[in-house]
C-alpha cells in the first residue's frame, strides 16, 4: 500500500489528500498544505515590487518634473527679458526679417526685430509695416517703425508700436505678417 499525504478537510473534518483542492465527501474548496505559504510570499512579493516601483517612479518623475519647471521658468524668464516670439519671419532677395518677438509693457506693446540688408546698397528711412493677427488668423491690428538708416550687408534693430482695434488683443497676438518694407534711395 503506498503511502499517501493525508491532512483533515477543513469543512467535513474527514480525512483527504493532502494535495487535494476540493474535499471528495463535502466538495468544498480547500487549499493544498503549503498552498497558504506560496500565496503569502506571492502576495509579499507583489506588494514588495509595486513599492520598489512606485519608488523608483516617483524619482524619475520628480527629477522630470523639476527639469519641466525649470525649463519654464527660463522660458518666463527669456519672455520678460527679451518679449513673447512671434509665428513667422521674413525673407526676400534684398532684405531679411527675424527675431520677432511682442514685447509688453505697462502701457504700451511692441513689435521688435531684425531687418537684414542683402543688399551692397545702403539705405535711409526704413519703413516697416506689419499687419496683427490672433491664432484664428484674425486681423486685429499694426504695427509701424520708422528706422533712419541701414548700410550695406549690415542689420539694424527695430522696435515698432504695436497697436490694436481693441487693447485686450495685444495679449493675443500670435502672427505677424510683412505688409510694407520700403527703402529710399541708397546713400
Amino acid at each position: 500500500m503506498s503511502k499517501t499525504k493525508t491532512r483533515i478537510c477543513p469543512h467535513c473534518k474527514k480525512e483527504v489528500n493532502a494535495m487535494a483542492t476540493r474535499c471528495p465527501y463535502c466538495t468544498s474548496q480547500i487549499i493544498p498544505k503549503g498552498g497558504i505559504k506560496f500565496t503569502i510570499l506571492f502576495i509579499i512579493f507583489i506588494v514588495a515590487v509595486s513599492l520598489i516601483f512606485n519608488f523608483f517612479s516617483n524619482i524619475f518623475s520628480s527629477k522630470k518634473e523639476k527639469e519641466a519647471e525649470n525649463r519654464l521658468q527660463e522660458m518666463r524668464k527669456e519672455i520678460e527679458e527679451e518679449g513673447y516670439p512671434l509665428r513667422v519671419s521674413f525673407s526676400s532677395d534684398d532684405y531679411e526679417v527675424d527675431n520677432l518677438r511682442l514685447i509688453e509693457e505697462e502701457y504700451m506693446s511692441y513689435i521688435t526685430g531684425e531687418v537684414y540688408n542683402k543688399t551692397s546698397k545702403a539705405y535711409s528711412n526704413v519703413v516697416i509695416e506689419f499687419d496683427l493677427y490672433d491664432y484664428k488668423e484674425n486681423h486685429i491690428g499694426v504695427s509701424l517703425a520708422i528706422e533712419d538708416y541701414i548700410e550695406a550687408n549690415g542689420k539694424i534693430k527695430f522696435k515698432s508700436v504695436a497697436s490694436t482695434y481693441n487693447p485686450l488683443d495685444i495679449k493675443r497676438i500670435d502672427t505677424v505678417y510683412l505688409k510694407n518694407l520700403a527703402f529710399n534711395k541708397p546713400q
